[in-house]
């Protein structure tokens, strides 16, 4: 899906007009992002995720509440600290490097913790009062303030914020704190549209159901099923999801295997999910390859 379309909500917070270069500098940025998500090479694509961040924090320094600078840069923080900060913690932790592996630890959570900022910047301009830190609350606030389904998007890079805070922050009450806002801003956003990101929605709602304490296989494998369905089968995540949240639960290597190489047998099935699907590749030769993930997956369940 272009980025344009993921942040259109953006446009409805704001009628202040823009000078023609702000306008010039922004339909580049969409741009940007809609090329990067194609690209093939995944070094190419670290280095141009970075220089677009760089380029956005810049623009947002000079328009601080611009709303479309400030989706985008949601957007980027996110899918960056998922794509790359996030991969380079795991090569870390595969090599046994424990101080690299902390150290891109860091600088995923503070991705995706900047991401969130962002997103709370947003949302706040669409209605005061968002507290992701207080689930009790969330949901009556996203209820109230939030119920036309172009901001379902909005909602979802909010949660894709909050999510990865609840996989990367080590500290306990934080993380179970995010991921209770993480559900409820994409069960909201799915509740608006239920194709919200062509099943990237669903696949995450999937992640934050499994990181609850006795999740259910069965309801993660849901969420997976209807995030295929949304996604037209294009959207290769949800396989290595499937193989690392339900396969490997379970202990059912077979399972997980054929979903892994399903992956890495998978032609280019998404010119626009292209990026989306290089690092798909990318961890399902990992989780297949390294001795350590598969040693996690073969470990009795309470070793897990």
């Amino acid at each position: 899906m272009h980025p344009r379309a993921l942040v259109l909500a953006a446009l409805t917070l704001t009628a202040c007009a823009k000078s023609p270069l702000l306008e010039q500098q922004i339909q580049t940025s969409y741009a940007e992002a809609a090329a990067l998500d194609t690209l093939h090479d995944y070094e190419v694509a670290r280095l141009a995720a970075a220089a677009q961040l760089s380029r956005l924090e810049g623009l947002i320094a000079q328009e601080r509440r611009d709303p479309e600078l400030l989706a985008l840069a949601a957007r980027g923080w996110c899918r960056h600290a998922f794509y790359v900060a996030w991969d380079d913690r795991e090569i870390a932790e595969e090599v046994g490097d424990g101080g690299a592996a902390l150290y891109h630890g860091e600088r995923t959570l503070a991705g995706f913790e900047r991401a969130a900022y962002y997103a709370r910047e947003l949302v706040e301009q669409q209605a005061p009062g968002y507290t992701p830190d207080d689930p009790k609350k969330l949901q009556g606030f996203l209820s109230a303030n939030f119920v036309e389904p172009e901001e379902a998007s909005m909602l979802m890079w909010a949660g894709c914020a909050e999510l990865g805070r609840a996989f990367t922050d080590s500290d306990a009450s934080r993380a179970a704190s995010a991921r209770q806002a993480a559900s409820t801003l994409l069960e909201h956003s799915l509740a608006l549209d239920d194709s919200a990101g062509d099943g990237f929605a669903e696949l995450m709602l999937a992640a934050a159901t499994a990181l609850e304490p006795g999740a259910s296989r069965d309801t993660i494998a849901a969420h997976l099923d209807r995030a295929r369905r949304q996604s037209k089968q294009r959207l290769l995540l949800v396989e290595v999801a499937q193989a690392m949240f339900v396969d490997c639960r379970a202990g059912d290597e077979s399972a997980l295997v054929t979903h892994l190489s399903a992956v890495l047998k998978a032609g280019d099935v998404a010119p626009e999910h292209r990026l989306d699907n290089l690092v798909a590749k990318r961890r399902a030769r990992r989780y297949l390859e390294s001795a350590t993930w598969r040693a996690k997956c073969s470990a009795p369940p309470g070793a897990r």
